[in-house]
């Protein structure tokens, strides 16, 4: 029996269902409000019919403890696990934003290398980690490899869906009857498809069968029924990579062909060999993500916007200030008031001064500009100096002599008057 959970419905006191968002054979995966702390969050519910059973309960239970033990950027957090009288089992996972692998597949048919390989080592990462805590993941495909839209981020991987993981401390036990086959038909490697026993390797050979798929557009092995996939597994020869997509470099090519080898031991020892082989290709396709910033984006964590930096070159100013401490310094960034910085937009001779217009220094042939003020008004001083003495003269004068021809007063006036006329002629050199 299965069925949607009405939205509005609280599971476990505080978990308030939201809209589906999708569906498996094991359970349904809806969004959900913890309503406790107003967190929006993601819930695994178990199918009714399923969760009758003992294996399926089981799984749930492996899934929680597997992920929750690992707490690595690259795997979807599992932060809770109810199972409570009248409601399904479920568990709590962070809510993700972006799709699977499989989807963009769906539409892409196939992608580059570097996009490959960036997508390839982040889910090696992930195993790696899994793999040092003893876990196993054995379902390990493009639906189970999310993308996560975010600013500033391109294919940031959360591996999901540890339900099948093998713990170490399990020996050999299996959720299904041992000798079952576990896992997806499709990415399995040749030792689960025989029911043996699946260690590290198996996880690094559905790795590669993800890469020839995002690659080449085509699984490694096809067949039209389960039993003649599985043999085809076990028995049939790999088609080359570059009998299906020409254009992949060899050498990675190389690197697929190694990780689907039939043989465990001819595969790569652990995830952290297979990663490093891939290096050469994940730093050219980057494009600004690391897992260390990536690893803040998750809902569960505290959204931090990075500052955003120019790309475009700095350049050492060379201009008059070439010989103060700052020059030759370079940066994005320049404080308020310093010198020594100036970008190629600009034009040569001008300071850089952030979210601030450019200021033209003067180079007048008097001095600086700031000698300017302190020379006018040295002038005006000079000037009102000279009126007063004038007034002063010509004041004692008609004391003295009483009544003087008007033409000889005008005269002593007019001679220091041409005075003026010497200094403020230098008013004129600055500007």
């Amino acid at each position: 029996m299965r069925g949607t959970l009405e939205q509005g419905r609280v599971l476990g006191g505080r978990y308030m269902v939201g809209r589906r968002l999708g569906e498996g054979g094991w359970g349904a995966v809806y969004a959900a409000m913890q309503t406790d702390l107003g967190r929006p969050v993601a819930i695994k519910v178990l199918h009714t019919d399923v969760a009758l059973s003992t294996d399926g309960i089981t799984r749930f239970e492996r899934e929680a403890r597997a992920a929750a033990a690992l707490g690595h950027p690259n795997i979807a957090q599992v932060t809770d696990f109810l199972s409570r009288p009248g409601e399904p089992p479920f568990l709590v996972m962070e809510l993700l934003s972006g799709g699977t692998l499989a989807a963009l597949l769906e539409r892409a048919g196939k992608l580059p290398v570097g996009r490959v390989a960036w997508i390839a080592h982040q889910v090696l990462s992930a195993l790696e980690a899994a793999h040092g805590a003893g876990i196993v993941h054995r379902d390990v495909k493009p639906d189970n490899v999310f993308l996560v839209s975010a600013t500033g981020l391109d294919d940031f991987v959360k591996l999901l869906d540890f339900g099948i993981a093998k713990l170490a401390e399990d020996g050999r036990a299996q959720v299904t009857a041992n000798g079952a086959v576990v896992g997806s038909p499709a990415y399995m490697s040749p030792e689960q498809a025989r029911g043996g026993l699946a260690d590290a390797r198996t996880d690094l050979y559905a790795v590669g069968a993800t890469m020839y798929r995002a690659l080449t557009g085509k699984l490694p092995f096809e067949a039209t029924t389960l039993h003649a996939l599985l043999l085809a597994i076990t028995e049939q020869p790999l088609v080359p990579v570059a009998a299906r997509e020409p254009s992949v470099d060899p050498a990675f090519a190389r690197i697929v062909e190694r990780a689907l080898h039939r043989d465990p031991a001819g595969r790569f020892a652990n995830a952290s060999e297979m990663r490093a082989a891939l290096e050469p290709w994940t730093q050219a396709s980057k494009r600004g993500a690391s897992t260390g910033t990536a690893a803040m984006m998750s809902p569960l964590a505290p959204r931090i916007t990075a500052p955003t930096i120019d790309p475009r070159p700095v350049v050492p100013f060379q201009g008059a200030l070439s010989g103060s401490p700052l020059a030759g310094t370079t940066g994005p960034h320049t404080p308020a008031g310093y010198a020594g910085y100036q970008t190629p937009h600009a034009p040569r001779g001008y300071d850089t001064v952030p979210s601030a217009a450019p200021v033209h220094p003067v180079q007048g042939r008097g001095g600086s500009s700031s000698a300017v003020p302190a020379l006018l008004g040295a002038i005006l001083v000079v000037l009102l100096a000279l009126v007063g003495a004038i007034i002063f003269l010509v004041a004692r004068s008609e004391n003295v002599s009483g009544a003087m021809p008007a033409s000889t007063a005008a005269a002593s006036v007019v001679v220091p008057a041409a005075s003026v006329v010497v200094p403020a002629a230098s008013v004129v050199v600055p500007a």
